[in-house]
């Protein structure tokens, strides 16, 4: 049986323009570019068979639509009228519905509902629905979708992928997002804006620009922001360091293994400079807190795993922390003079971050028969520094001293804040500033040209000798009647929740601060630490 000859297909220019039209413009219906492509095709010469294959459909397909271009032209590529009622939406309408769903979105929203674009174009939400479904509309959806030039991408979702299906033993694994109430709202590659049958896309992740959490201070009462204090800024107060050009964050915190290692069992490749994250952080008084009470707070690490990080803890801090020296010890006119110098070892400040950690020097004479002559803080069994102003009344604050007469006067490094009213708190959202901020320097910090937001605050601005990398301290101690030769000795403590934060809880109604309270108060007589110490005789 021979076959029915193929109609001959010719366009004019503004034909062709107008389909090729079709083929691009985002809010053409699937279908109808198609028909497009089929008439494009048949209209450079090629025979039915061919455009089928290409267009991935039937030969009577595609002679379908080349008669109903020959014999209709454009209005052909439309679907022919159904049987039933009339419509009563015409296609002008249903064209502004299409555009008005891919070119807008409503006024105090992220995109259109049906019954929002029923109001907007006076039409019923069946009506709109059935638009929607027609031309593959779902504006409320969002897919993601992910560009990738790292020539690593594959084997690092294959490694991050095998720690989620067999994790090492013991492992810990962190997912780092940007920090509290900053967010990061800029994705790394632009929209994808939604089309027929196509949701909107965008990728995944966000630019970071290494935000730092900030703690704005609130009026309760009215809700009015009275202040911004910055509560942990450890990465700008290293960048103001010699730290910056000496010694990076990753070479102590991410040292680089030697050997080559999996990073998972599961589908690992063994790798060569993989850094292991390193994180020691200075708080070993929760953990043995956390360890202590574990029964009551389902903490599910073995008691061993945590006494053993409590103890990584303490010595990290013992051993990289400070140093600490007698530079002079002179006996004058029935006084000891001292100086004794602090060296801060690290890249940040110390303490470091949250300010409810305290450091402090006690300092301690004895006499040939070592009765003790004079002593400046001594620490209690409640956790409170003897002398300290602020442990024995909340309305008061020990100053930081260049000099020290007084067994009533310690050098305490802190941070002290304040609130709109002046008096020292431990609230963040009420503190407005820090009153007193002469915690230790990393070497190179430049006091004077610091930004507002780690500067040195108090009379250690103004002290000379308290600088990048640390601190001298001067005492002149009477002696009276004692008889030498004297033994000094200096210890630097430090504390990581100090005795007025935990005390100042005391005044909340609630079984969470109660309960941390009665855990301190058990456990306060260990949560100072000695870090260094120096002895001199004279």
């Amino acid at each position: 049986m021979g076959r029915r000859a193929q109609g001959q297909l010719m366009l004019t220019e503004a034909e062709r323009e107008e389909l090729v039209a079709l083929t691009l413009r985002r809010k053409t219906a699937q279908a109808l570019a198609l028909r497009a492509r089929i008439v494009l095709a048949c209209a450079d010469g090629q025979p039915n068979k061919v455009v089928a294959a290409r267009q991935r459909v039937t030969q009577q397909t595609v002679g379908k639509w080349r008669a109903r271009y020959i014999e209709q032209r454009l209005d052909g590529l439309l679907d022919a009228p159904r049987s039933g009622a009339p419509r009563t939406i015409d296609d002008t309408r249903v064209d502004a519905v299409i555009a008005k769903t891919l070119e807008s979105v409503p006024a105090g929203a992220t995109h259109w509902s049906t019954r929002t674009m029923a109001r907007q174009m006076g039409l019923t939400q069946t009506a709109v629905s059935r638009i929607w479904r027609a031309f593959g509309l779902q504006p409320h959806r969002q897919d993601t979708f992910k560009l990738s030039t790292d020539p690593m991408f594959v084997d690092k979702v294959r490694d991050i992928v095998g720690l989620y299906l067999n994790p090492p033993l013991k492992a810990m694994v962190l997912c780092v997002d940007e920090k509290s109430q900053i967010q990061a709202l800029d994705r790394t590659q632009p929209l994808l804006p939604l089309a027929p049958g196509i949701p909107e896309r965008r990728t995944h992740d966000y630019l970071r620009h290494g935000t730092t959490t900030l703690f704005a201070a609130l009026d309760i009462a009215t809700g009015e922001v009275i202040g911004e204090l910055p509560e942990q800024v450890p990465y700008q107060e290293w960048l103001h360091s010699e730290f910056k050009e000496t010694r990076s964050c990753q070479s102590c915190h991410m040292p680089v293994i030697k050997e080559e290692v999996p990073i998972t069992r599961v589908l690992g490749k063994p790798r060569a400079e993989v850094s292991r994250h390193v994180f020691v952080g200075g708080n070993f008084f929760m953990q043995r807190m956390l360890n202590r009470y574990r029964t009551e707070l389902a903490v599910t690490a073995l008691p061993q795993e945590f006494a053993a990080a409590a103890t990584r803890t303490e010595e990290h801090l013992k051993l990289e922390t400070a140093k600490l020296a007698i530079d002079s010890l002179e006996l004058r006119g029935g006084r000891l003079e001292a100086a004794i110098s602090v060296r801060n070892l690290g890249g940040h400040k110390f303490p470091t971050a949250y300010p409810s950690r305290r450091a402090w020097l006690h300092v301690v004479v004895r006499d040939a028969n070592n009765r003790v002559v004079f002593e400046s803080g001594a620490v209690d069994a409640q956790g409170a520094i003897q002398g300290n102003d602020n442990d024995s009344d909340g309305a008061r604050y020990e100053p930081h001293y260049t000099e020290i007469t007084q067994p009533d006067q310690v050098q305490i490094y802190e941070a002290i804040m304040v609130d709109r009213a002046g008096k020292p708190t431990t609230g963040l959202l009420h503190g407005v500033r820090y009153e007193k901020d002469n915690r230790l320097l990393p070497r190179g910090f430049n006091k004077t040209t610091a930004d507002k937001d780690i500067a040195v605050q108090g009379a250690a601005a103004a002290d000379a000798d308290f600088t990048g990398g640390g601190d001298i301290v001067r005492y002149s101690m009477a002696v009276g009647s004692a008889q030498g030769p004297f033994r000094v000795q200096a210890d630097l403590w430090f504390q990581p929740i100090s005795f007025r934060w935990a005390s100042n809880l005391r005044s909340y109604d609630a079984a969470e601060p109660r309960r941390f309270v009665g855990y301190y108060d058990a456990m306060a007589s260990g949560s100072a630490l000695m870090l260094v110490s120096a002895t001199a005789s004279r």
